[in-house]
């Protein structure tokens, strides 16, 4: 009498066919992994994936050659384990540009006091009247130029000068002030060649001069 050879249990033509495979431990011995059939294996990865979704974008089909690295992607990483590199530095290890400021310069308005006596010789009528017109072509010469004002300043009035000897009184031409920006000293005197201190009020200069600290 033949003994009935035992297929293996994940054979077709095995009584244990519909059985589900035994887990570890049941039926081949406690600690002892069950035997892999080939169909459980997993399915290797096409090549045309694995190289090709790489290098090619799903088109190269095989490894790349010696020949094919003079047409790969340059690396992306800095090589030290750093932030990748996209071409580019990220904004935020970028300084910002420092940018360098535009000269300043002071404007003093002048006036001598010969002509302020002349002015004040005039009717109070035409006083008036040149103070209105004087005061509008102001406001016009600053809204023209606010680009360029720094300090609109103000207008002064009687001197007191400081000196080692103490404090005395003093005489000068000097009525008001204003501050203004610009690449450089005659752009910035050019600002008030039409300026009304001159052209409507009895004026005698706009001196312009840089601030050097």
């Amino acid at each position: 009498m033949h003994a009935t050879p035992i297929l293996h249990p994940h054979t077709k033509h095995s009584r244990n066919a519909h059985r589900p495979p035994p887990t570890c431990g049941e039926g081949f011995g406690v600690g002892v992994a069950p035997p892999i059939h080939p169909a459980q294996l997993p399915r290797p990865t096409p090549p045309s994936r694995l190289w090709g979704g790489v290098w090619g974008g799903g088109r190269t089909a095989h490894p790349p050659t010696s020949r094919d690295a003079r047409r790969l992607p340059p690396p992306r990483g800095d090589g030290k384990g750093g932030v990748p590199s996209t071409g580019t530095t990220p904004q935020s290890l970028i300084s910002p540009a420092k940018e360098t400021p535009m000269p300043r310069f002071l404007a003093l308005y002048t006036m001598r006091a010969e002509n302020i006596a002349r002015f004040r010789a005039l009717p109070k009528s035409e006083q008036d009247a040149i103070d209105a017109k004087g005061v509008g072509r102001w406001k016009e010469w600053e809204a023209e130029h606010a680009a360029a004002l720094v300090d609109r300043g103000a207008m002064v009035g009687k001197t007191r000068r400081a000196t080692a000897a103490g404090l005395a009184d003093a005489v000068n031409t000097i009525c008001g002030y204003v501050v203004v920006e610009a690449p450089d000293l005659d752009t910035a005197a050019g600002l008030f060649i039409d300026h009304p201190h001159v052209t409507v009020f009895p004026g005698d200069a706009v001196d312009v001069m840089p601030f050097v600290t």
